[in-house]
């Protein structure tokens, strides 16, 4: 790892010495003054920790930067279908109608909350001829993931 190689000539070297070249430069990361990764990598903190990358303090320079936005908006992004929404809701109707009496005033309001949002998004596709799937970016989702981790934790 003393010279600079591109991603073939990893390949090769680890074919060569017979070592999984992902792995075997991951020990180099550390002590290397210039790091090159894809946005995937970058972007997921998960990623980086398990990279043993820290960013702080640390210039960042982003190629093509024109591919940012789809790029986050892959990583946090899912798909997800009409008919998956129903059937989330359906489960959530049954699960407020069976525990509504144990729920605490507020975790019933995040209940209602996420169960309205379920209704929105069917409504919307519903009134989309002939579309089937909605991208639901990450700050929907992050919203949902928060109102159902106060909810569980409350």
């Amino acid at each position: 790892m003393a010279s600079i190689r591109d991603i073939e000539e990893l390949g090769s070297l680890g074919k060569e010495i017979g070592i999984c070249p992902y792995y075997a430069s991951r020990s180099a990361i550390k002590p290397s003054e210039i790091v090159t990764l894809p946005y995937p990598l970058l972007l997921q903190k998960s990623a980086r920790e398990a990279l043993g990358i820290n960013l702080k303090g640390h210039v960042v320079i982003i190629d093509e930067a024109h591919n940012l936005m789809d790029a986050i908006s892959g990583i946090h992004g899912i798909s997800v279908t009409l008919a998956q929404l129903k059937r989330s809701r359906s489960q959530l109707g049954m699960y407020l109608q069976k525990f509504r009496n144990k729920l605490m005033g507020k975790n019933r309001v995040y209940v209602a909350q996420v169960v309205r949002v379920l209704d929105s998004l069917s409504g919307y596709l519903e009134g989309k001829a002939g579309q089937k799937v909605c991208r639901a970016e990450f700050l929907a989702l992050h919203y949902l993931n928060a109102m159902l981790a106060i909810g569980r934790h409350s």
